[in-house]
């Protein structure tokens, strides 16, 4: 269709009604439109800012060759198209295209050559590649010259066909290609930022050679000002039905015959998907040009109206072998197939875009079946290896009913025969602040463990307590065997808040786990140190990070070396037979690779075969020693046996006594080394809801590509009770992720991966732990650090140049506020920290662009303009709601803009001066107010926007306004529905989000800041923990009847605290690796955790220099919308009709968001298709073809 559209566009330009100005533009566009996408693709794609070593440019002669190659293909493609393809008849315009293969068969024939002499006569190309890129350098020649002498073209197009194919032959050669491109000796990334030039240059060149051949042929009967005038005039002609159609139709199946080139290729099957498709379209297209077309189309008839036919013919067997042998040679390439699905267009290509003239010739000339070398990216095969997942969850204050349903979800995990397959070791931790004083449970404690014992059959004589440096730990199995430790915090011992327990995991993944599971041994220098020195107070340490970058040493394991290889480990280990323990979260799943050992461990054998007759997941840890009693068959095939005889394991007769806990060291050389690319950190909150589905599709996710330091899945929210609050929330994610994360992840980087759920690369975590963990010394790092963790660290992680993504389909469900007082209290902990990272990834902005390539120019540009929108976003909601009512309802314009704006400013006088209560009663009456005025506006506006659309269509004098922009917004949302449809019936809450839109965009901004110096968390600060009653546990209860004076009304209170404390012991008593492991905590509390270490802002200093913030901030914040709302009110009441001031409401509106609007559904569209394709790949070929794994810079 591409080809047929092309001849098509170009017969009906022949047409008399067709005016030369309007010809000109369409040929223009014609031509354009594939260099200007390629320029395009090239700007979302390539960051030319990124910080290198040295300038990586080609040598200065290459340069200057590919700049002349630039402006020689410009006039090729302009001479060619607008001289001879207008002139020549389908069936000799098709085939002679073919010939710009010729240098590149006659290169071929030369690197033959070069090889030895043996070689060149065995060679195929050594023969043919000569004849026929000799055939395809002389036919057009020859066709031109009987073209010219039997006067069907004259003498400058013949000139011109053979000097542009012959030009395009040299310029598009992969030898002159690569040549251009290449900075040193070799191909390199930079080869990127090249192609920007060389793109942008072409478009000039372009533009240039059409205005000089207008001026040739109209310049010397008109003077340039007539030209200019008649263009002005006349080049509208190009929108008439006649010329668009054919116009449109080829941009649009040049981008989609482009784009399933690219897709059989990236499918391996580049016969069918290429191959087949280029052979039959020329004659195809031949055919349905003079059979079809012809005569019912664009009415020029290919046989008669081109002249003589015996010299057509003639011309026409020329350019068929100009055609045929070439094709047949250049496409031995494409019959090989790449070793991996799914290879980045830019291994494969040496160019972007598509040439809409010379379509199949363009994709021979740039592909190669194997890629082109670029030594500065590195790339690794996908291999089938181990993964280790540490799900970490951090808890607070939590429902019963919110805890239980995320010990549902890791039970799920741990019976997950998906998990198994995938080869993936497991363990789970919950870090619990306030959880415990001394060795008491705190409440909630109590509810977390009462849930294990009441829901999941735990068994509190079989399980495990210690008492920690940091507060107490308890150790259990879930049914299918997945180790679960449970971290209660003392705050007497350690610092609370969300952050330190993030801290606290991921140092002891890091830095502890990570070294003993592959065999290590925890040392003291193994642990980061924050230097006393580099901490001084008042300093902001999150300024300058790009400083940092360069200068931060991060201690490397002493049992570790980094080294870049071939394949996708990262680490190395020096010890081969790694020493395995009950605590190392060493889990092994039941997979045909746990059994294949070496020959000289067939004892080893036997145990691990006996790990085949149990269910679930098992810790290696616990398999059987020679000492053991060996099951029969029948018991061996029992779950509860199974799990029974691991938690034996613990200890010798009973786990809670005083003594030395026995521990079998087993010995088994089994390859459970997992490097820091393959270990994950599933950071979780405690209500959440997920499936062994989502955790797969973000492991898959990161395995695929190790550039993406994380991922995170897709958040439904759920309320406990239904309430318009919650219907607002289920559209605002929907929108939010339908919207904003598919298009960052298309154009960038997802600037947040939620720590509800997302799954963090523990190598990417180990390069920004330092930096994380620092203090907080100033207000402003406050909402950084502690209210913005996840933020935070994402910001970071792509500062030291690593990527984040979002899947659509690891789907995960969290409960959401179910009031306006829980709401506006979450937002104004949410709000405050996006504005605060919002800023720092300003600030640090050009760190990014330096130093991770996926900030392009067109990323930089959309995130620029969000930070620009939501800083006045309450002016131009103002705006929005009193234009409306003017516009809709016949209100005075500034009879409700002044005292809207005057209500606003008294509301953020109000909020700083009154309590919490009275500012949720007054915002929650103001949202409702407000809300039920800009429903009514949106709805009938809409209405009334659609009813005179209507009316305009039927009389039939529709014409486009500006204000119709406005209902893009609304079918963008529609359209976002659809492509997600097993979400699409959210859209329908729509109306709640459109009730809650002042408050979230006018009020809740300034509550937030006028509330800056609350510190408090926010939500479930009232939640009561629910205790069952003591007769739920029979040994505990029985324990409670032996002890004297306590009263039965603390029974079902006190239970739990004093059974797990009559059988907790210090760590120190217990093991080895429970004496290591305390070592770990006593160090990691003396220099990072403790409550006198690593201090920030004392408390009155903070309140004090928060007061000042807010001040600051919210009297810019108020300025700042002030003269915004002044520079809109001017714009609008300087019309006078009411359709001029609606055209102009639709401009702000298309201005402020059009931009924005447009990245997010082009970026919704691309990843929705990219992830259907990519799954259709997985499913059609499993396990015969591996996906391409995507692979860091070393320099990375």
């Amino acid at each position: 269709m591409e080809k047929v559209t092309f001849i098509w566009l170009l017969r009906i330009l022949r047409h008399q009604d067709v005016s030369f100005e309007a010809g000109y533009v369409a040929i223009g566009t014609f031509i354009l439109f594939p260099y200007l996408w390629s320029l395009f693709q090239m700007l979302w794609n390539i960051s030319f800012l990124t910080k290198v070593e040295e300038i990586q440019l080609p040598p200065l002669q290459n340069l200057l060759l590919g700049i002349v190659a630039a402006f020689i293909e410009s006039a090729s493609v302009v001479g060619f198209t607008t001289s001879v393809a207008t002139s020549l008849p389908v069936y000799i315009l098709l085939p002679v295209v073919g010939s710009v293969l010729s240098v590149s068969l006659l290169s071929d024939f030369v690197g033959c050559r070069t090889k030895t002499v043996s070689a060149f006569d065995e060679m195929p190309c050594g023969k043919f590649h000569t004849i026929g890129g000799v055939i395809a350098t002389v036919g057009p020649t020859v066709a031109a010259l009987v073209l010219y002498l039997y006067s069907h073209i004259n003498w400058l197009q013949a000139l011109i066909m053979g000097l542009s194919l012959v030009g395009l032959a040299t310029v598009w050669s992969p030898w002159f290609q690569i040549r251009i491109l290449m900075t040193t000796d070799t191909l390199s990334g930079s080869q990127k930022r090249v192609h920007i030039l060389y793109g942008a240059l072409k478009v000039i060149g372009i533009l240039l050679f059409l205005t000089l051949e207008i001026y040739a042929k109209r310049g010397s009967n008109e003077t340039m000002e007539n030209i200019l005038n008649n263009f002005s005039v006349s080049w509208t002609d190009v929108f008439t039905w006649k010329v668009m159609i054919p116009l449109s139709c080829n941009m649009f199946t040049g981008i989609v015959a482009h784009g399933f080139a690219y897709l059989g290729i990236a499918y391996c099957i580049p016969v069918l998907g290429v191959v087949v498709p280029m052979l039959l379209s020329t004659p195809t297209s031949i055919a349905l040009c003079v059979t079809v077309l012809s005569p019912t189309i664009y009415h020029i008839d290919e046989l008669r109206d081109f002249g003589d036919l015996t010299p057509l013919l003639i011309a026409t067997f020329v350019s068929a072998l100009s055609w045929t042998i070439p094709y047949f040679l250049k496409t031995s390439e494409l019959i090989r197939k790449p070793k991996f699905l799914y290879v980045p267009y830019e291994t494969l290509f040496l160019s972007y875009g598509w040439n809409s003239i010379f379509f199949d010739q363009k994709i021979l000339l740039s592909y190669k079946h194997d890629g082109f070398n670029r030594v500065a990216e590195e790339t690794t095969v996908n291999a089938t290896r181990k993964s280790r997942i540490y799900v970490c969850t951090t808890m607070y204050r939590e429902a019963d009913y919110e805890m239980e349903r995320l010990l549902y979800s890791l039970q799920g995990l741990s019976q997950s025969q998906k998990i198994k397959d995938e080869n993936c070791l497991l363990e789970a931790n919950i870090f619990m602040d306030n959880g415990c004083s001394g060795r008491d449970l705190k409440e909630f404690a109590q509810q977390l463990v009462s849930l294990l014992v009441t829901k999941f059959s735990m068994n509190l004589e079989e399980s495990q307590c210690f008492e920690t440096p940091y507060g107490m730990q308890l150790r259990c199995i879930l049914d299918g065997g997945m180790p679960l430790f449970m971290h209660l915090k003392d705050p007497v011992k350690v610092k609370p808040k969300k952050r330190w327990s993030q801290c606290m995991y991921i140092n002891y993944v890091l830095n502890y786990k990570s070294v003993t599971t592959n065999g290590g041994r925890y040392s003291s220098s193994t642990m980061p140190r924050i230097e006393k020195d580099k901490v001084k107070p008042g300093k902001d340490t999150i300024k300058n990070i790009d400083d940092k970058i360069e200068t931060i040493e991060y201690s490397p394991y002493p049992e570790y070396n980094r080294a870049f290889v071939d394949d996708d480990q990262g680490f190395v280990s020096r010890d081969t037979t790694p020493a395995l323990s009950h605590c190392s979260s060493a889990v092994i799943l039941e997979t045909d690779s746990v059994k294949e050992t070496d020959s000289s461990a067939s004892s080893i054998e036997a145990e691990a075969a006996a790990v085949d007759h149990y269910p679930g997941v098992v810790n290696i840890g616990y398999l059987y020693d020679e000492a053991d009693e060996r099951p029969s068959q029948a018991e061996a095939k029992s779950e509860t046996y199974a799990f029974q005889k691991q938690l034996k394991k613990y200890g010798e007769c009973d786990p809670w006594s005083s003594s030395a806990a026995r521990r079998y060291d087993v010995s088994i050389e089994m390859d459970t080394e997992v490097d820091d690319d393959h270990t994950y950190i599933l950071a979780t909150d405690a209500d959440m809801d997920f499936e062994d589905d989502a955790v797969l599709e973000l492991l898959h996710m990161c395995n695929s590509d190790h550039r993406l330091g994380g991922a995170c899945g897709r958040t439904h929210p759920v309320g406990k009770n239904c309430s318009s609050i919650v219907w607002h929330q289920i559209f605002e994610y929907a929108k939010d992720f339908w919207m904003i994360k598919n298009a960052q992840n298309v154009i960038g980087s997802v600037m947040c991966a939620p720590g509800c759920f997302s799954l963090y690369r523990s190598s990417a975590i180990k390069q920004v732990m330092d930096e994380y963990a620092s203090p907080t010394l100033t207000p402003f790092t406050v909402y950084v650090k502690d209210t913005g963790e996840d933020r935070w660290m994402a910001t970071l992680m792509m500062i030291h140049g690593w990527r984040l993504r979002f899947s659509a389909f690891a789907d995960n469900t969290t409960y959401c506020p179910d009031t306006f007082e829980e709401f506006f209290k979450q937002r104004r902990r949410w709000i405050l920290s996006d504005i605060a990272n919002a800023l720092l990834v300003v600030q640090n902005m050009i760190s990014l662009i330096r130093n991770n390539d996926c900030f392009t120019f067109v990323y930089v540009s959309y995130l620029l303009n969000m930070f620009i929108n939501n800083v006045i976003t309450p002016g131009t909601a103002i705006v929005m709601i009193t234009a409306g009512l003017e516009l809709v309802f016949d209100v005075p314009y500034i009879t409700t803009t002044a005292p809207m704006a005057a209500i606003v400013f008294i509301y953020a006088i109000i909020c700083t001066r009154t309590s919490t209560s009275t500012q949720t009663k007054l915002t929650s009456v103001l949202t409702v107010l407000m809300g039920s005025v800009f429903v009514s506006v949106a709805v009938w506006g809409s209405y009334k926007i659609v009813a005179s659309m209507v009316s305009e269509v039927l009389v039939g004098h529709f014409r486009f306004q500006q204000h119709y922009v406005i209902l893009m917004l609304t079918a963008s949302l529609v359209y976002a529905a659809l492509v997600h449809p097993r979400e699409s019936y959210q859209i329908v809450y729509g109306f709640a989000y459109l009730f809650i839109f002042p408050a979230m965009h006018v009020l809740l901004p300034i509550y937030s800041i006028a509330n800056i110096i609350d510190q408090s968390w926010g939500t479930r600060d009232s939640t009561k923990a629910k205790i069952p009653k003591l007769s739920c546990f029979g040994g505990l209860k029985r324990r409670r009847k032996n002890k004297k004076g306590k009263e039965e009304n603390k029974e079902s209170y006190d239970g739990i605290s004093e059974g797990v404390k009559a059988n907790t012991r210090d760590i120190t008593e217990g093991n080895e690796d429970d004496q290591t492991e305390n070592i770990f905590w006593d160090d990691l509390r003396r220099r990072l955790l403790g409550n006198d270490t690593n201090i920030g802002l004392e408390k009155a200093e903070l309140a004090e220099r928060l007061r000042s913030l807010r001040n600051k901030s919210l009297t810019g914040l108020l300025v700042v919308n002030a003269l915004w709302l002044a520079l809109l009110s001017f714009f609008y009441m300087g019309v006078d009709t009411p359709l001029s001031r609606l055209n102009v409401y639709g401009v702000i509106s298309g201005a402020l968001y059009g931009f924005t609007l447009i990245i997010q559904v082009f970026g919704l569209t691309v990843c929705r298709i990219n992830y259907i394709l990519q799954w259709f790949a997985r499913y059609l070929f499993g396990d015969e073809k591996k996906m391409w794994v995507c692979g860091r810079n070393k320099k990375d």
